[in-house]
């Protein structure tokens, strides 16, 4: 009968045969083809809570107040995962300066892209303009700043996330109910 590690690859050979790419690695387990790892904010304690960091192919969540430190932490997230990767910075609320998340001109070439809305009436549009930027490919790492999306908009993230390999962060100063995240943070 074999061991449950050999039972175990006895499915998964056949899974792979009969589903091929469906077979998909959990998030976090395995990088995959040029994926790479996720990304790190370089803040110590974040860090020791997130070894692995922002993972690709997953759903971070970062919750809490508005002094919480949040933002600080995100910042610094954007800025070291800017020199690896192209960076999509979704402002859904306008809260943030756009160009001091670029490089102080407004310029994209450091790496940081920052998508916002007309105006903060279309801060419910944010998860809409993360999945947009997600189907591209072309993103490491995709952050939306605002309101928590819906379930039905997450499971949609949560796919394209995988699909793509890039990773997904969402910064919201709320609370999430009705769906779960890889990845939750609470600050």
């Amino acid at each position: 009968m074999g061991s449950a590690a050999e039972r175990l690859d006895r499915v998964r050979g056949e899974l792979e045969r009969r589903f091929g790419a469906a077979v998909r690695p959990l998030p976090g387990t395995a990088s995959g083809p040029g994926r790479g790892d996720g990304f790190r904010a370089g803040v110590r304690a974040l860090d020791r809570l997130a070894p692995s960091g922002v993972p690709r192919g997953a759903v971070t969540l970062w919750t809490g107040e508005g002094t919480a430190g949040r933002t600080a932490a995100l910042r610094a997230l954007v800025e070291r995962a800017g020199l690896r990767a192209l960076v999509a910075m979704v402002d859904a609320t306008r809260t943030l300066d756009a160009a001091a998340w670029c490089d102080g001109e407004g310029d994209s070439h450091t790496g940081v892209w920052v998508a916002r809305p007309p105006d903060a009436s279309h801060e419910g549009e944010g998860a809409w303009v993360a999945e947009a930027l997600l189907r591209t490919g072309a993103f490491g790492l995709v952050v939306l700043d605002g309101p928590a999306p819906d379930a039905t908009a997450a499971h949609r993230l949560r796919a394209l996330a995988r699909e793509t390999g890039a990773a997904l962060l969402v910064s919201s100063g709320t609370g999430v109910a009705g769906w779960r995240a890889d990845v939750r943070v609470e600050f």
